[in-house]
């Protein structure tokens, strides 16, 4: 079994007994259950260093459910307040990695919003002025074909009734 704690220089040799007898009473209060399931996750978890260092310098050899329970309910504005009170005098060093946030979505202003209403309506005007020269190219055909149809109607007419 290894123990491992961060302790000041000056602290005596008494003190540290003591602090392993205190461990070891605790450990006593484990039970085969609870020790098995500890035995296997830290068998199976690279970390177990340091959630063993953790546990030591925290004095609860029960602490892994409660750790993860705390973490669980951490929220952004508590971060500060826990530096101030747990890191700020501490002579270890402290690394903490965490995931960019993406930036906040700037509101768009009023003039942002009437450049994409004149957008949109330029879109539909022009969509507009297509389908509108579709109709009218449509219309010339129609009205060129009527009259070259009538025309060869005309002319079969003089062919077939020369009275015409």
């Amino acid at each position: 079994m290894t123990c491992y704690a961060k302790l000041p220089h000056n602290t005596s040799r008494n003190t540290i007994q003591d602090m392993i007898h205190v461990a070891l009473v605790n450990l006593k209060t484990i039970s085969d259950a609870e020790f098995n399931v500890y035995s296997a996750f830290y068998n199976r978890s690279g970390m177990a260093y340091s959630f063993g260092s953790a546990f030591a310098h925290a004095g609860d050899p029960l602490l892994y459910p409660k750790l993860i329970q705390d973490l669980k309910s951490i929220r952004a504005e508590d971060i500060p307040r826990i530096i101030d009170q747990y890191l700020k005098d501490d002579n270890s060093i402290t690394h903490s990695l965490t995931k960019k946030q993406p930036p906040p979505r700037r509101s768009r202003t009023f003039g942002q919003y009437v450049g994409i209403v004149l957008v949109l309506v330029g879109w539909l005007t022009l969509l507009g002025g297509i389908v509108a020269l579709f109709v009218w190219k449509r219309k010339k055909w129609r009205r060129k074909a009527e009259t070259i149809t009538s025309q060869k109607v005309i002319l079969n007419d003089e062919i077939f009734n020369p009275d015409i």
